[in-house]
């Protein structure tokens, strides 16, 4: 996990993101917080992409190190290192294409709704 949050931070800086989302249950929530600096953006609501589980929306900026518990820090560092072709970006495969395309409508008529 914390090798997969080191490497969406180091894309995000490579591609000039700065602030990363995430749709979590409600009861994982606080540790985002706590721990890796995410604030909650929204309430528990149903949500298609988790089987309509509850989840919350909740972001992290990864320019403020400050908010990250120290344990964490390094994961967020600028200066973690990366292949290129790791931090570079690539179109989907058609198989990809069609696994998340059902995730998009869901969240359009969810918007829709």
């Amino acid at each position: 996990f914390s090798q997969l949050t080191a490497v969406a931070v180091a894309f995000a800086r490579r591609h000039g993101i700065d602030e990363l989302l995430a749709a979590v249950h409600p009861r994982h929530a606080r540790f985002y917080s706590r721990i890796m600096g995410f604030r909650c953006l929204s309430d528990a609501v149903p949500y298609a992409g988790v089987l309509n589980h509850p989840a919350v929306l909740i972001a992290v900026s990864i320019n403020q190190l400050e908010r990250v518990d120290a344990r964490w820090q390094e994961w967020y560092s600028p200066w973690a290192r990366f292949p290129p072709e790791a931090l570079s970006r690539r179109a989907m495969t058609p198989k990809e294409v069609v696994h998340f395309s059902s995730y998009v409508n869901d969240f359009t008529e969810e918007r829709a709704a």
